[in-house]
């Protein structure tokens, strides 16, 4: 109960602030949304400044809180002003309507019970992916919090990962409450705000009270994958964001999109997008260019639609500038290095069957918990069905309503069309259909429940009185409803086996074989706990105050980045672009490398094993490019540390950390 009001007080506080920024920012673009739409608008700000304070370097807990602060105090007026008791109980007995009461009651439940529910099992879980978690992302706010920027490690992941808007996100959470709250921020906070967009754009666009909830509950049940603290409900906020809020904008007869506030607000949430996580970059280009196309067939003249276009692109670029010149080095070390090292063992080695492709295939899928593609390939067709309906059916022949319908049908368009590039073309050269099928899930769980909302609110103004002529049925409603209620059963069964495992493990990771092993949770306890920090602190008091240390470690977490400057390095990070080290046989290669840039000190955890050598070979054997080359660089990486253990001096081994120090001079 006290997690639970604890995380209910801080929810409440970060949302106020988050308005209070979003309310500024649409004075400023001049527009007017549903609420949660607001709070959206101020996260994305908040991603923007923390570019800019990353980039100076004062990404610190009270610059943080101080943000929180500001927040508040800009919310106020808007409360004031919404605090007339008189007004609120004279429209008492409306709100108390049978009519009211069926229209807001059913959504509100589900998202009250999806709060608790996520806040008592989910705000700090039991349980975190060891590789991903531990090892990468949950250092990345650890390091700017201590450091004041994320800036400092081009083998973490930083940069080719993510640019770290999540992690500046974790931030405000991380700097007032332990580690393991750091999963509350997309877990818990984001997807209570996604299922708020949702209800708040279904009222407005004045959708049937039955489905209503309907609509609310898809992003409920669709299984979104998940395998660590990563972007996944923050980014679909953006997404809906990205996808309702044009699509309202034109709603308003008095809109100018052609103006530099409106070009602005999109541009704002595309940098935030691409600021999350860098898999959600294909998405900006898909819907910007379909929105480009739809708004130039019906608007004329078309150099109006030619200026909002390079408006969008050049604030765009100012609000993503913050966080690439973040990582200025590594951008200019691709320029100067843009061919990789060769991997050697890569060739000719024997690879295993490419796993054949079927969209309708009803095998579970590892991750599923018991879904398949055949259930993911429906919300696609669902989206698809939305599209066509809203080219179908004729509209009110004014501009303003075609704009509009060429906004809904991006939204429509980018989920079928993303869907298919990341199975059919991504997939098969890096992870494989399945291991991209992860991705696109926060694109389903953001699209499907949009195209519904759009394409059945153009239903309900076609059946109006007025427009009577037009469409006098309302079956499409119907279908509408149908393809929401199918949605729902069709991810049910996956939904219980979520929420059993949660409640019973404290996890929801979705490699439940591995997760749900009573070894596994422990070693995460362990690593998190005080006996992991003392450890490796213990460790880190071996090399010389000041001194860079390179560290190879699950317990990155508890490093003292004040003490030394920390190159975390992690099996991801050397998945980068312009990490240019020497995978080869030889460690005197990878002994210069390091110590060419300072590097004298490398801190080892090598026990307990995480991953062991048959596991390595099984992967380099992959016949996706990625997990090859994923699997060669850790396997060579961790070849190299025991290779040059032997010919540099020790400084530290408790059995499972080991600190050496390596040779000045190399021959």
């Amino acid at each position: 109960m006290l997690k639970i009001t604890i995380v209910s007080l801080s929810a409440i506080i970060y949302f106020l602030s988050l308005y209070g920024w979003g309310r500024v920012l649409e004075r400023v673009f001049r527009i007017a949304r549903p609420f949660p739409l607001t709070i959206c608008t101020g996260m994305a700000a908040w991603i923007f400044l923390g570019g800019l304070l990353n980039l100076i370097g004062i990404a610190r807990p009270m610059v943080l809180n101080g943000i929180v602060l500001a927040g508040l105090a800009l919310s106020l007026p808007t409360l004031m002003r919404s605090s007339n008791l008189k007004a609120f109980f004279n429209n008492m007995r409306r709100r108390l309507s049978k009519d009211c009461l069926i229209r807001y009651v059913p959504s509100i439940v589900i998202i009250i019970i999806v709060f608790v529910f996520c806040a008592h099992t989910q705000s700090s879980p039991k349980t975190f992916n060891l590789a991903d978690d531990l090892e990468t992302y949950l250092n990345h706010p650890v390091r700017m919090l201590a450091t004041g920027s994320l800036r400092g490690s081009p083998f973490n992941g930083l940069g080719s990962l993510t640019l770290g808007g999540q992690a500046f996100l974790q931030g405000f959470v991380v700097s007032n409450w332990p580690i393991g709250y750091a999963n509350s921020v997309d877990s818990v906070f984001a997807f209570v705000l996604c299922l708020m967009i949702v209800f708040g754009t279904a009222l407005s666009a004045g959708l049937p009270s039955w489905l209503i909830p309907l609509v609310v509950a898809a992003p409920v049940l669709v299984n979104p994958q998940y395998v660590n603290i990563s972007a996944i409900y923050t980014a679909i906020a953006l997404m809906l964001l990205l996808f309702l809020g044009p699509w309202l904008d034109f709603k308003d007869r008095n809109f100018k999109f052609a103006a530099w506030p409106h070009a602005a607000s999109l541009a704002l949430a595309y940098s935030a997008l691409i600021a999350l996580k860098n898999t959600y970059l294909l998405i900006v280009p898909v819907h910007f260019t379909l929105l480009l196309f739809g708004l130039i067939s019906v608007s004329r003249p078309r150099k109006d639609v030619l200026s909002w276009a390079a408006k969008v692109i050049v604030s765009a670029v100012i609000f993503i500038s913050p966080w690439m010149l973040l990582y200025y080095s590594n951008w200019i070390a691709v320029l100067l290095n843009s061919v990789s090292p060769e991997n050697p063992v890569l060739a000719g080695r024997p690879q295993r069957t490419a796993e054949s492709m079927n969209l309708f295939s009803l095998k579970p899928l590892f991750y599923g918990f018991g879904t398949c593609f055949a259930h993911y390939t429906y919300t696609a067709i669902v989206a698809a069905f939305c599209g066509v309906f809203l080219i179908r059916y004729r509209f009110p022949n004014q501009r303003r309503h075609k704009m509009r319908r060429m906004t809904a049908l991006a939204a429509c368009a980018a989920l079928p069309i993303l869907y298919l590039l990341n199975i059919f073309v991504i997939g098969p050269i890096l992870w494989g259909p399945t291991g991209l099928l992860r991705y696109i899930c926060p694109v389903i769980i953001a699209a499907v429940p949009s195209a519904l909302i759009m394409a059945s609110e153009s239903v309900c103004d076609l059946t109006k009185p007025a427009n009577l002529k037009n469409s006098p049925s309302r079956r499409p409603i119907l279908i509408f409803g149908a393809f929401s209620f199918v949605l729902l059963i069709t991810f049910f069964p996956s939904s219980l086996a979520r929420a059993w495992q949660v409640v019973r493990y404290g996890s929801v990771l979705s490699f439940s074989q591995t997760a749900t092993q009573p070894g596994y949770i422990e070693y995460t306890r362990h690593e998190l706990g005080p006996l992991g920090r003392n450890a490796v602190r213990k460790a880190q008091q071996a090399v010389p105050e000041g001194q860079t240390l390179a560290t190879w470690t699950a317990r990155v977490t508890h490093l003292d980045y004040n003490r030394n400057r920390i190159i975390d390095i992690t099996s991801p990070g050397l998945f980068a672009p312009w990490i240019y080290f020497p995978f080869t046989e030889e460690s005197d290669e990878a002994v210069k490398y390091f110590t060419s840039s300072g590097v004298y000190y490398i801190l080892w955890q090598y026990a307990p094993v995480i991953r062991t050598e048959p596991q390595f070979v099984q992967w380099m054997t992959s016949p996706y490019r990625g997990e090859r080359v994923l699997a060669y660089r850790t396997w060579q990486f961790t070849k190299m540390l025991q290779k040059i253990t032997g010919r540099s001096h020790i400084l530290y081994d408790d059995g499972q950390i080991r600190v050496i120090k390596l040779p000045r001079n190399t021959p």
